[in-house]
C-alpha cells in the first residue's frame, strides 16, 4: 500500500506540471455541456509491477484498450457515471537480492517433479537456497464503474475520476533458475558484505541467462490459471478538444491469491500471510464518439374527424380523431372542451377524445407543444338543430398567414413557384381570393380540414405582387408578399482535372490536358493557352463540359491556361507541368489556419470566415474541411496560390474547425477553436394589466341594434410581438386585437354575448407568462331581421362568350335551403348549394343564346327579399379546334425522329394551320380535309423540343403545344477478362492477362490495375487487351477499367501465386554437450540440440543408451531438450530427424563418474584464541575481549548461536569458506563472564564455553 501511495503521488505531480504549463488556457479551454449517452474508446500503456513476496524491478510493462458508455449525465451536474470495459496485457518481472530458504515445498525447486520438468536446489543436491526471480504474463478482461467530476470538467477541462471493477484474469509465472549446465551456482555471491545493487548486478550479468524456462509451483502444465479479481483506480486528465483527452492513472488489482509471483513461502518454509497485488501506472489517450442527434420539427395537428369544421352533430355525443406528429407522448398535448380541460387517448401519433356536447356551439381546442414550437387546432361542433345557428358577430374573422415564401421580399431562381398559406375561419374555396400582380388566379387548392392553401404560379421577370384574401360574414383578412424572379446567367466555372495537381512533374513528353467547364455553351467560348501562346487544337463537348488537348511538352516548366466565357463573365484555371526525367523528391502538404489567428478565438458575431494557407495540395478534391466533427463541402480553394476560405455559421460555445490537405506523398492538417458568445440581453417576464373596459352600449352604427359592444384596453410590458399574446372571450380565442409594441398598449372592440361576458388577456415569452381578467354584462333587445339578398356573380347587364356561368350570391338571415329559390329565365333551378354558416349560394347555370335573367329569392319569419341580374350570351359561330393526338405532352424518347399527329376541326385547309418546331415555322406536314387529321415527321435535337400547332379562321383560333425530350442512346463501354479465370492458382511468378473490350477508342480510356496500382505495361490492339503481369506471393487482384463519354465498365479476377516450396534437409547439432565424451557434473542433466527444418515433434526420434526416451521440442527455438538420469560410465544419446527433404542424425556421449556423497558430520567448534581483557583508557569501567575460532561442517552464519551470560549476541562474523568465526565481547566488570558458542546442523550440534 505504501508503494501504491508513492506511485500515485508521482503521477499526480507529473500531471500537475502539465496543467501548470497550460494554466493560462484552462478557463478558455472549458467545454460546454454535451448530449448524454456518448461512447469513449481509449488506448493505454505504462509500467506494470507486483506488490508480492519477491522484490519487483522496473522492467515490467503493460498496454491495453478501453471502451466506455455514458449512463448518467446532467449538464452542470456534479458527477457523471460510465460503465467501462477493459482489455489489458501486462508482463511483470521480479528479482530478489536476499537468499530464500523457503523452497522445501516448492515443486519447481525441490526436485519432486519428473526429470526435465523441475529443478533440485535442496541439500545435498543443491545449496539449499535460491535467489528468487519471476516473469509473470497476465491477460485481463474487466468491467468498471467510473465516477467523474463532471462540473470540474465543464468549467476547466480537468477530468478527475475514480473507478472500481471486477476482472477475469489469466496469469502464468515463470522462473529463471537454470541454464544449459543445470542449476545456478550462487556461491560467488557474498550476501553478507555485498550491497543489494552489487548482488543484483552479479545476478543479471554473471549468473542468470534471462531465459525463464521453469514453470512456477502450481503451474506445472504451463497453461496458467484464471481467477476473478477486484480492482480500484483513479485518473487525472485533461480534455484538449471536445472529443480528445489525455489521462494519467493508477490501477491496483487485488489478486486474492499469493502465487502471482510463483512464491508462497517464507524462509522457515511456512506459507506467507499476505496476498499479492498487481499495479498498473499508465498514460491513456481517449476519444469521444457523440451520439447521433435528431433535429426536432414543430408539432403538426391534422384533424381527421369530423370531416368538416364547423361540424353539425345530431347526437349529444362528440368525438374527435386527429393525427399529431413530432411529440414524444401525451404529456406534450392538451385538450379543452368549452374551456375546460378533458381527458383523451394518444398512442403512436393517433389522438382521440370523446365528450358530451352542450346545446348550441361547442369549441374544442387541441394544443401540441415540443421544444421548438407549438401547433393548435380549434374545432367547432354545433348541436341542437339539423343546421348550425346563424353566424353572429361572436364568430371569428378569417386569419391568413402565407407560409411559402416565409419572408418578404423573397428572391426565386425558378420561374415556377408554389405559394402556400394557412387560412382559418373560411368555409370553402369560394371565400378566398388569390391575386398575382393584381389579377385573379382561380387555379388553387384549399383544404378546409387542415386550413392549407396552395397555388402554383409562373413568375414574371422582376417584381411579383402576391396577395391572398379571405372573407366571411364576420370580416376579412389578407396577407401579402413580394417575390422577385431574376433569371440570371451563371458565371462560367473552369477546373483542370488533368494534371490533378499543380505543379505536376512527369517524365513523359506527351501529355493530355483535361478540364471540366460549366455554363460554357460553345467551343468558340473556350480559349486555350500553352506557355502564353493560344492553341486552337483542342476538343470541347458542350453536352458534358469536358475539355481535352494533347500536348508535346518542352523541357522544364509548361504553363497551361484554360478559359471559359459567357454573358455573365469569364473564368479560368491554370496548371504547371514540369517535364523532368529524374524522380521527384517527396513534397508533403502543409496546412496553416490564418483566420482565426489564434486558437480559442472568441467572437460575438455568428457568421465567420475561416481562412488557411496550403502548400503542395493540387485541387479542391484534395482538401477536406470539418466543423464540429462534420465534414463540409462548401468552401473555396485556389490551387494556384494555396488560399482556402469557408463561410460558417457558429453555434453557441465552442466551434472546432479542421482543415486537411492531401497529396500522393502524405497529408497534413491544422485545427482551431472559435468560441461564440451570444450577447443577448436578459429577458424579463411579461406584465399584463387590463386598464379599462368600456360600458356595454348598443352599436351606434346599427340603426336596429341587436347587440352590445365594448372596448378593452390593457398594458402589456416585456412583449414585442402580437403572436405572444392570447385573448379569450368567454373562453373563445380572438385574434382581431391590436398591439403597439412601442406604447405597450393592447386594444380590442368587440360585440358581447347576452348576459355575463368574461375576458382574459395572457402574454408569454421565454422568461415566463402573466395574465389578467375582467367581466362585463350585456342585455340585448331583439329586433326583426328580414332576409337580404346580394348577387356577387355574374354582374348585372354583363356579356359572356361562354354558355355557362357560375352563380355566387349571399343571403343574410336565412338558415334553410328550402327557404331559397333560384330561377333562370323564369324556371326554378334546384341544383344549387347553400352554406347556412356563410349564407353563400352557388350554382352553375347553362345560358341560352341571347339575354338571360337570373333571380335569387329568400324568406324567413320576418319577411322576404329577391334580387335578379341580366346576362347576355353571344355564342361563337364555329371557331377551330386543335387536338394533338400523338405524342403525349412532355414525352421522353431516344428515337431521333418523331411522328406528330393532330385532329383539327373547322378549318378549310392547310393554309389555316401554322406548325412551329422549336420556334421555327415547319411546312413539311400534311392535312386531310376529309379526315381532319394532320401528320408530320420531325428530326429531334438533343434535349427539349417544342411543337406548337395553331389553327386560325375568321371565327377564332385555337392552339396546342407538346414537348418532346430526346436523349441520344448511350453507347456504353464493356470489358471482360478472358484469361486467366477468376480464383485460379499458379506457381509461376508471371502470368499473361487477356481481355476483350468494346466501344473503347484508345489506350487512354483504359486503366489497368495490379493489386490496386496502375500500370501502362499493356497493349490494346483492336478489341483485345494483353499484358504480362508480375505476381506477388499470395493473393493478387487484376482489375481493368474502361470508359467513354457515355459511361464506364470494369472487370477483375483474383490469382493466387504460390511458389513451389523446396524442403531443406534437417540438420542436427548438439549444444549440450557440445562435444562427446565430456564428464557430467551430476547424475541428473539435460542434453540439448538444435534441430532445424523440422515443424513438429513427431519428425524426431531420440535414443538414450539404445532405448527411446521422452523429450521436448520447441518449434520457436528449434531446440530439443532431453532430461537424463545418467548411469555410471559412458552414456550415448542419438537424435534422428526426418522431413520431406531427407533424414539427418547426430550422436554424442556423456561420462558420469559416480562418487558417493559423503555423510554429513556434526559441527566441530575449536577456539583458537581468546584475548586478554583490556581496559578502555577513556572509560576505565569498560573492558573487552575477542574470541577467534573455527567451526567445521556448517555453511551459514544462521547455524551458529553465541550467548554472553545467557544473552544472545548477533554481532559476530563467519566465513563459510574458511570456516573462521570471530566475536568481540564487552565484559561485565567485577563479575564472572561466561561465553557459550553453539553450532548445529542436521547431523547434530557442538557447544564450547569460555569463562572470564
Amino acid at each position: 500500500m505504501k508503494n501504491l501511495i508513492k506511485n500515485l503521488g508521482i503521477f499526480v505531480f507529473i500531471l500537475l506540471g502539465i496543467f501548470q504549463a497550460t494554466a493560462q488556457d484552462i478557463q478558455r479551454s472549458a467545454f460546454p455541456p454535451r448530449q448524454a449517452g456518448w461512447w469513449t474508446i481509449g488506448i493505454n500503456g505504462g509500467w506494470a509491477y507486483q506488490q508480492s513476496d519477491v522484490a519487483t524491478t522496473l522492467d515490467g510493462y503493460g498496454f491495453g484498450m478501453t471502451l466506455a458508455k455514458n449512463f448518467y449525465y446532467r449538464p452542470g451536474g456534479a458527477i457523471s457515471f460510465d460503465w467501462r470495459g477493459r482489455w489489458l496485457y501486462s508482463q511483470t518481472i521480479g528479482l530478489d537480492t536476499k537468499r530464500s530458504f523457503g523452497i522445501e515445498h516448492n515443486s519447481a525447486l525441490n526436485g519432486t517433479r519428473s526429470a526435465g520438468e523441475g529443478l533440485d536446489y535442496t541439500t545435498p543436491n543443491g545449496p539449499g537456497y535460491v535467489f528468487q526471480n519471476y516473469k509473470t504474463h497476465q491477460f485481463e478482461l474487466g468491467l468498471e464503474g467510473v465516477l467523474t467530476a463532471n462540473r470540474l470538467r465543464e468549467r476547466t477541462g480537468i477530468i478527475a475520476s475514480i473507478y472500481g471493477g471486477v476482472n477475469l484474469d489469466w496469469y502464468n509465472p515463470l522462473l529463471d533458475q537454470s541454464n544449459n549446465n543445470g542449476i545456478y551456482d550462487y556461491s560467488s555471491i557474498d550476501h553478507m558484505n555485498d550491497s543489494r545493487s552489487n548482488i543484483k548486478s552479479i545476478l543479471r550479468n554473471n549468473i542468470l541467462d534471462g531465459t525463464y524456462e521453469t514453470n512456477a509451483h502450481g503451474f506445472e502444465d504451463g497453461t496458467g490459471k484464471i481467477k476473478f479479481m477486484p480492482s480500484l483506480g483513479l485518473e487525472l486528465g485533461y480534455q484538449f478538444t471536445p472529443r480528445f483527452s489525455m489521462h494519467v492513472g493508477h490501477k491496483a488489482t487485488f489478486a486474492r491469491t499469493d502465487d502471482l509471483d510463483g512464491q508462497l513461502w517464507k524462509n522457515d518454509n511456512n506459507v506467507t500471510a499476505d496476498n499479492d497485488i498487481h499495479h498498473y501506472t499508465n498514460l491513456a489517450l481517449r476519444w469521444i464518439i457523440e451520439p447521433r442527434t435528431h433535429t426536432m420539427e414543430p408539432p403538426i395537428i391534422n384533424v381527421t374527424r369530423p370531416s368538416t369544421n364547423p361540424y353539425v352533430s345530431r347526437t349529444s355525443h362528440g368525438a374527435i380523431d386527429a393525427k399529431i406528429k413530432n411529440v414524444r407522448s401525451a404529456a406534450d398535448i392538451t385538450c379543452s372542451v368549452n374551456g375546460y380541460p378533458t381527458s383523451f387517448s394518444f398512442n403512436r401519433g393517433k389522438f382521440r377524445v370523446n365528450f358530451p356536447l352542450e346545446y348550441g356551439e361547442n369549441q374544442i381546442v387541441i394544443t401540441a407543444t415540443n421544444e421548438v414550437g407549438t401547433d393548435e387546432a380549434t374545432i367547432i361542433i354545433h348541436y341542437g338543430d339539423n343546421s348550425p345557428p346563424p353566424v353572429t358577430n361572436n364568430s371569428y374573422a378569417p386569419k391568413i398567414r402565407i407560409t411559402n415564401p416565409r419572408n418578404t421580399p423573397y428572391t426565386s431562381d425558378n420561374q415556377s413557384f408554389t405559394v402556400k398559406a394557412n387560412i382559418k375561419y373560411v368555409h370553402n374555396k369560394n371565400d378566398i381570393e388569390f391575386l398575382v400582380n393584381g389579377r385573379n388566379v382561380y387555379d388553387f387548392n384549399y383544404n378546409n380540414r387542415n386550413d392549407n392553401f396552395s397555388g402554383r404560379i409562373n413568375l414574371n421577370q422582376g417584381r411579383n405582387e402576391i396577395e391572398v384574401i379571405g372573407r366571411n360574414e364576420v370580416g376579412s383578412d389578407r396577407d401579402h408578399v413580394v417575390i422577385f424572379y431574376d433569371k440570371k446567367t451563371e458565371t462560367p466555372e473552369v477546373r483542370i482535372t488533368s494534371p490533378a495537381r499543380t505543379p505536376h512533374e512527369t517524365t513523359q513528353i506527351n501529355f493530355t490536358v483535361k478540364a471540366k467547364l460549366k455554363n460554357v455553351n460553345s467551343k468558340n467560348d473556350v480559349r486555350f493557352f500553352v506557355n502564353g501562346r493560344e492553341k486552337s487544337l483542342f476538343n470541347y463537348n458542350v453536352r458534358n463540359g469536358k475539355f481535352s488537348a494533347d500536348l508535346t511538352l518542352v523541357n522544364g516548366r509548361n504553363e497551361v491556361v484554360v478559359k471559359g466565357y459567357n454573358d455573365a463573365g469569364n473564368a479560368q484555371d491554370e496548371a504547371t507541368i514540369i517535364l523532368k526525367k529524374n524522380t521527384p523528391t517527396a513534397q508533403y502538404p502543409t496546412v496553416d489556419i490564418t483566420n482565426p489567428s489564434r486558437n480559442n478565438y472568441e467572437t460575438s458575431i455568428r457568421d465567420f470566415t475561416v481562412r488557411a494557407n496550403l502548400q503542395y495540395v493540387g485541387s479542391k478534391n484534395d482538401v477536406r474541411f470539418f466543423v464540429n466533427g462534420k465534414e463540409k463541402g462548401s468552401f473555396n480553394y485556389n490551387a494556384r496560390n494555396g488560399k482556402f476560405s469557408a463561410n460558417i455559421t457558429l453555434v453557441n460555445g465552442r466551434n472546432e474547425v479542421v482543415v486537411k490537405g492531401y497529396n500522393n506523398d502524405g497529408n497534413a492538417q491544422d485545427e482551431a477553436t472559435i468560441i461564440f458568445k451570444n450577447n443577448t440581453p436578459t429577458v424579463q417576464p411579461p406584465q399584463v394589466t387590463i386598464t379599462s373596459v368600456s360600458m356595454g352600449t348598443t352599436n351606434p352604427f346599427d340603426p336596429n341594434p341587436n347587440s352590445c359592444q365594448t372596448t378593452i384596453v390593457a398594458t402589456i410590458l416585456n412583449i414585442t410581438q402580437k403572436n405572444k399574446i392570447t385573448f379569450r372571450v368567454n373562453n373563445r380565442k380572438r385574434n382581431d386585437f391590436s398591439f403597439n409594441a412601442n406604447t405597450h398598449q393592447f386594444k380590442i372592440t368587440l360585440a358581447l354575448d347576452e348576459g355575463s361576458n368574461h375576458f382574459l388577456v395572457r402574454a408569454v415569452n421565454s422568461a415566463g407568462s402573466d395574465e389578467d381578467t375582467a367581466s362585463k354584462n350585456c342585455t340585448i333587445q331583439t329586433t326583426a331581421n328580414p332576409p337580404k339578398v346580394t348577387i356577387n356573380n355574374p354582374k348585372n347587364n354583363s356579356t359572356s362568350t361562354k354558355n355557362t356561368v357560375n352563380l355566387n350570391a349571399r343571403i343574410k338571415n336565412v338558415t334553410r335551403k328550402n327557404d331559397i329559390r333560384v330561377k333562370l329565365n323564369g324556371s326554378t333551378i334546384s341544383s344549387f348549394s347553400f352554406s347556412p354558416v356563410s349564407g353563400v349560394v352557388t350554382a352553375q347555370l347553362n345560358l341560352k343564346n341571347g339575354n338571360n335573367t337570373i333571380s335569387v329569392f329568400g324568406k324567413n319569419n320576418d319577411g322576404t327579399d329577391e334580387k335578379s341580374v341580366k346576362v347576355k350570351y353571344n355564342a361563337p359561330n364555329n371557331p377551330p379546334t386543335v387536338d394533338i393526338t400523338t405524342p403525349n405532352a412532355n414525352t421522353t424518347t431516344d428515337t431521333k425522329t418523331a411522328t406528330i399527329k393532330a385532329k383539327i376541326l373547322n378549318v378549310s385547309g392547310k393554309n389555316d394551320i401554322r406548325f412551329t418546331f422549336n420556334g421555327n415555322n415547319f411546312n413539311n406536314f400534311t392535312y386531310s380535309t376529309s379526315s381532319k387529321k394532320l401528320s408530320a415527321n420531325v428530326t429531334l435535337k438533343e434535349g427539349n423540343n417544342t411543337i406548337t400547332i395553331k389553327a386560325t379562321t375568321s371565327d377564332g383560333s385555337d392552339s396546342e403545344t407538346v414537348r418532346i425530350t430526346y436523349h441520344a442512346p448511350k453507347v456504353l463501354p464493356t470489358v471482360r477478362i478472358t484469361s486467366p479465370h477468376n480464383n485460379t492458382s499458379t506457381e509461376n511468378k508471371t502470368t499473361t492477362v487477356k481481355a476483350t473490350v468494346k466501344n473503347v477508342t484508345g489506350k487512354n480510356n483504359v486503366t489497368f490495375l495490379v493489386n490496386g496500382k496502375s500500370t501502362n505495361s499493356f497493349s490494346l490492339s483492336g478489341n483485345t487487351i494483353k499484358a504480362t503481369v508480375s505476381l506477388k506471393e499470395g493473393s493478387n487482384t487484376i482489375r481493368i477499367q474502361v470508359k467513354n463519354n457515355d459511361g464506364n465498365d470494369s472487370d477483375q479476377v483474383k490469382i493466387k501465386y504460390r511458389p513451389k516450396v523446396i524442403v531443406q534437409k534437417p540438420t542436427v547439432v548438439f549444444t549440450n554437450p557440445r562435444k562427446p565424451g565430456k564428464n557430467a557434473k551430476g547424475k541428473k542433466t539435460t542434453a540439448k540440440a538444435t534441430v532445424k527444418n523440422i515443424t513438429k515433434k513427431s519428425q524426431i526420434n531420440v535414443l538414450f543408451n539404445g532405448s527411446k526416451i521422452s523429450f521436448s521440442f520447441s518449434t520457436r527455438k528449434n531446440e530439443v531438450s532431453i532430461p537424463l538420469i545418467l548411469k555410471a560410465g559412458n552414456n550415448t544419446i542419438s537424435i534422428t530427424a526426418t522431413n520431406e527433404g531427407g533424414t539427418a542424425s547426430a550422436q554424442t556421449s556423456l561420462i558420469f563418474n559416480h562418487k558417493p556423497v559423503p555423510s554429513m558430520q556434526k559441527p566441530k567448534i575449536t577456539i583458537t584464541s581468546a584475548s586478554v581483557p583490556t581496559t578502555n583508557p577513556f572509560n576505565p569501567n569498560v573492558s573487552g575481549s575477542t574470541i577467534i575460532g573455527t567451526i567445521q561442517n556448517i555453511s551459514d552464519k544462521s547455524q551458529i548461536s553465541i550467548t554472553h551470560n545467557g544473552k544472545a549476541i548477533k554481532d559476530f562474523s563467519f566465513n563459510p569458506r574458511s570456516k573462521k568465526f570471530q566475536v568481540a565481547i564487552q565484559l561485565t566488570p567485577n563479575a564472572t563472564n561466561k561465553v557459550k558458542i553453539t553450532a548445529q546442523n542436521r547431523a547434530g550440534k557442538d557447544t564450547k564455553t569460555h569463562t572470564y
